[in-house]
């Protein structure tokens, strides 16, 4: 009686690992599954999130020609006042245009950046149509017939300063963090130096 005990209660438990086994077997297909499809959607994610940098990044490179182009002027040092405006014209015009990509860019893709980094690449913006536009003022405010050589260029050193004080300080807080979001760098630079102090 034992052993026909014994050998039921083995059946059962062998039965019992059987099923236990086929219920872990599924546990693990669809764990396996919902990893690989979080994984899909984080590579996604990751992959609009760098387009979105990328893209951003661009219209701040573009921004920063055209502040350069006024600041360093024309290559004619002796110009005359018509071709300094000849000079100045396009590149008022162009810098127009790429704050107006850069504000574009930057609404279009706000949802790729946590609020931290999209409050800081807005105050970007903000800097960098206040430092461009410093320059642009004269040709609005003045008029062309009213603009001299003289003003063109307290203007263009105007601009300059403000790029150094206002803007410089920013870019690299933008890229520290652009470098930091991509997986180049662990920590960025601005992070650490303010975590230090």
């Amino acid at each position: 009686m034992k052993l026909i005990l014994k050998q039921a209660l083995d059946k059962g438990m062998e039965k019992y690992k059987a099923q236990l086994q086929a219920e872990a077997d599924h546990h693990r297909t669809n764990l396996t599954i919902y990893a690989n499809e979080r994984e899909i959607a984080y590579q996604r994610i990751d992959t609009q999130r760098a387009q979105a940098i990328h893209d951003v990044y661009k219209c701040i490179s573009e921004l920063t020609i055209c502040i350069t182009q006024i600041i360093t002027g024309s290559p004619d040092k002796n110009a005359s006042l018509e071709k300094l405006l000849e000079f100045y014209g396009p590149v008022v015009t162009d810098l127009n245009d790429q704050l107006s990509l850069f504000g574009d860019t930057l609404r279009n893709n706000a949802i790729y950046f946590d609020n931290k980094t999209y409050v800081m690449l807005h105050k970007y913006f903000e800097v960098a149509a206040d430092v461009g536009t410093m320059f642009q003022k004269i040709f609005i405010t003045v008029g062309p017939g009213n603009i001299t050589i003289e003003l063109l260029e307290i203007e263009r050193k105007r601009t300059k300063k403000a790029l150094e004080e206002k803007l410089t300080p920013i870019h690299q807080k933008t890229v520290d963090n652009f470098r930091c979001a991509l997986g180049i760098e662990k920590e960025t630079a601005y992070n650490k130096e303010n975590s230090s102090k």
